[in-house]
């Protein structure tokens, strides 16, 4: 361990008894106040709930929680919410994430919402875009997604919540890190009096790795306001992103290797030498909220206009040569998408223990490609990369795809007898879709190709939930809850550089969930626990398409499984958290295509999908002075492979962070990673046989000072 790191560690470990003593003994004098689960209200069905009666298993992360985690990425946030692991980087670029839910490891297996609005939700999850600068909240529901989110997702919803327009308070910060990394940001009202509230939030980061040829540079800002019309409130969100990546390699796993190769090295870069990863994007998302005589009317109307320019390129696992002779693959492509989504729905109590909420959502995505694919010679160690310019192109490719999701709905929230809760949510899908495609080959002998498919699907969604409040003394409580939900998720096209003419069947899950939650110690100890059983068929599988990686339907898998947690306000400045999880995530049927033939992998785990998670976090933050805090994260041994004949071992990672809290100026020094861990944490989808491994040690200081 470097010096830098273990003097960060050691002055935390160092300060946090003394810090303690004196928590303590201010504690013996004065009862902390502590916000009890049960008043927290969540967006898990259109009808506002609170997280510790409503019966699903939900977790939400603070602003409280993310300022205490130094949180500048999901990652960091999501680090101690039970039964989520998330692996940075991926197949979408160093700014991006691949989530774990359920113990099923893919960037597409979830929604991903930003206030309430779907993000590139057509098609796949925009995580690159997720930038937490003026962030409220962040809430997380494990399983399918609510009935009003339709029919796009099996296993889990992340929805990142702003603070509202014109919300008191703000900050500037900046900050800087390893390998010349550097952030500045500004979040402030513009007016937060009258019928007029009004907010902004910018920010610039530029992220760096150890790697000197992967980085990223994202240039955000937020616009958000509100107009109080008398009978209702309008509301207007213009958001815009410039993001600039550079990205990194996976590396290989050989065929019949034991382990990742060590010809390719810890950080080496296999791209053309002008990688890049660009993106545009621009949303605007308008709404008005219509107080009725019965009831309130909200519509929500969102456009996001996003453009894609990919240069890209991965080393053949089976072809690790340094002999001049082409061994990798790559493409120079454009994507463009354009994204609709509105929401219209009416919510009313029919009567005093009952409320409904229906309505209409529409969600449109229109995406193309454009690629220029490419055979190059590389060492495996990265050390000659061509330009992307300076070979010949093989073949082109074009894609043209149009999504369309409808969908009624109602949800109803009935408590029809003294701490009884039932949820009922119905919704009514029906999907169309459209997909053209051609293949181009620069060799005159080779036939062009062109095809295209459509597809329309009509079918039933909902869920079904009761909750019962065993327990009631106050702010403690102790509820038990079950929920059934069924829902399918149409395959999305990844837009990927081969020749794809045909669209996937839908995937479809069966989940079942049984849980117990509540708190104690008047609100200051909240703790779930839950099981879940989620049969899921069609699954979506990464598979090679004329060579090149591709994806397909790949049978049926299980998940199943016990996720825990509690979170302890120990004193006013003092807070705990654990988090533990185990993931039985195996394949039902899945029939794979292997070098050595066809094998029938029923009863393996998913590959990278650990059975435990185990994570937990001591936080001690004061209004003023010193603030500290430790956070470990365990992430168990994984397969590489279907066939779970390749394993890695598991992993722990420390974070820690220590400052000192001003009246308004805060000084912080936070480590990600300190023990410095390297392990494979996810599979790429676009290169074969290739993981991505764990960001090298990361340590930042920074400033911020409210406004």
């Amino acid at each position: 361990m470097k010096p830098l790191t273990c003097c960060l560690l050691l002055a935390c470990l160092t300060f946090l008894p003394f810090a303690c003593g004196s928590a303590w003994a201010t504690d013996a004098q004065s009862q902390p106040e502590a916000v009890p689960l049960g008043s927290v209200e969540v967006s898990a069905t259109p009808i506002p709930e609170h997280q510790g009666s409503v019966p699903q298993t939900i977790d939400v992360i603070t602003h409280a929680q993310l300022v205490a985690l130094g949180a500048k990425d999901l990652r960091s946030a999501l680090s101690l919410a039970a039964g989520v692991n998330i692996a940075p980087g991926g197949d979408g670029g160093p700014a991006s994430a691949i989530p774990e839910f359920q113990g099923l490891v893919e960037f597409d297996a979830f929604l991903l919402l930003v206030d309430g609005v779907p993000v590139n939700g057509a098609f796949n999850p925009n995580l690159a875009s997720v930038d937490l600068n003026n962030v409220d909240r962040i809430e997380i529901i494990h399983g399918s997604a609510p009935v009003k989110s339709g029919a796009t997702s099996s296993v889990a919803l992340i929805n990142i919540i702003h603070r509202k327009a014109g919300a008191p308070g703000g900050d500037v910060a900046a900050s800087y890190g390893s390998y010349g990394s550097s952030s500045v940001s500004v979040a402030k009202p513009i007016s937060s009096d009258g019928p007029v509230l009004q907010s902004i939030a910018a920010d610039f980061t530029q992220q760096n790795f150890s790697d000197p040829r992967t980085s990223y540079s994202r240039s955000h800002m937020l616009y958000r306001s509100t107009v109080d019309t008398g009978s209702g409130e309008f509301h207007l969100d213009l958001d815009g992103m410039i993001l600039d990546q550079k990205p990194a390699s996976p590396r290989a796993l050989p065929d019949g290797a034991n382990a990742l190769s060590t010809l390719v090295p810890t950080d080496a870069n296999d791209n053309p030498s002008d990688a890049k990863m660009d993106q545009n994007r621009v949303n605007l998302v308008i709404g008005y909220d219509t107080n009725l005589d019965w009831g309130v009317w909200s519509t929500t109307l969102a456009n996001t206009f996003t453009h894609n320019s990919n240069i890209r390129g991965f080393i053949r696992s089976d072809q690790l040569t340094d002999n001049g002779i082409a061994n990798s693959d790559g493409f120079n492509q454009t994507q463009d998408y354009t994204d609709i989504y509105f929401d219209s729905h009416v919510t009313f109590s029919p009567s005093q223990n009952l409320q409904v909420a229906t309505g209409f959502s529409y969600l449109y995505g229109a995406g193309q490609e454009q690629s220029a694919n490419f055979e190059y010679f590389i060492a495996p160690d990265g050390s000659n990369p061509p330009a992307s310019t300076s070979v010949p192109v093989d073949e082109y490719t074009t894609q043209q795809d149009t999504r369309r999701f409808f969908g009624l709905y109602v949800q109803s929230d009935w408590t029809f007898a003294p701490r009884w809760d039932f949820n009922l949510g119905l919704q009514l899908n029906h999907d169309v879709e459209s997909l053209g495609a051609t293949l181009t080959p620069t060799d005159p002998n080779l036939t062009p190709q062109s095809g295209g498919d459509n597809r329309s699907d009509t079918r039933f969604s909902g869920l079904a939930a009761l909750g019962y409040t065993a327990w009631q003394d106050g702010a403690d409580n102790t509820v038990i809850y079950g929920n059934y939900r069924n829902t399918f998720k149409p395959a999305a096209n990844d837009f990927g550089p081969e020749y794809t003419p045909t669209i996937l069947e839908p995937e479809t899950a069966q989940a079942y969930e049984m849980g117990l939650k509540g708190s104690l110690l008047q609100g200051r100890l909240d703790w779930q626990s839950s099981a879940y059983l989620t049969n899921m068929n069609n699954t979506v599988i990464s598979t090679d398409v004329n060579g090149l990686p591709g994806t397909a339907n790949g049978g049926q898998n299980r998940y199943k499984g016990i996720e825990l947690s509690v979170d302890w306000h120990l004193s006013n400045d003092w807070r705990w958290q654990v988090a533990y999880s185990y993931h039985d995530a195996t394949y039902r049927n899945f029939i794979n295509i292997t070098p050595k033939g066809l094998v029938q992998d029923a009863g393996n785990r998913l590959e990278m999908s650990p059975l435990d998670l185990f994570s937990t976090g001591i936080f001690y933050m004061p209004a003023q002075g010193w603030m500290g805090s430790v956070v470990v994260h365990y992430v168990g041994s994984r397969y590489f492979d279907p066939e779970n004949t390749v394993m890695t071992p598991a992993y722990t990672t420390y974070d820690a962070g220590i400052g000192y809290q001003f009246n308004k100026w805060t000084l912080r020094l936070d480590g990600r990673n300190l023990n410095n861990q390297r392990p494979p944490i996810s599979n790429s989808e676009l290169g074969n046989s290739q993981s991505y491994i764990l960001p090298v040690r990361y340590i930042e200081l920074s400033a911020s000072f409210q406004i």
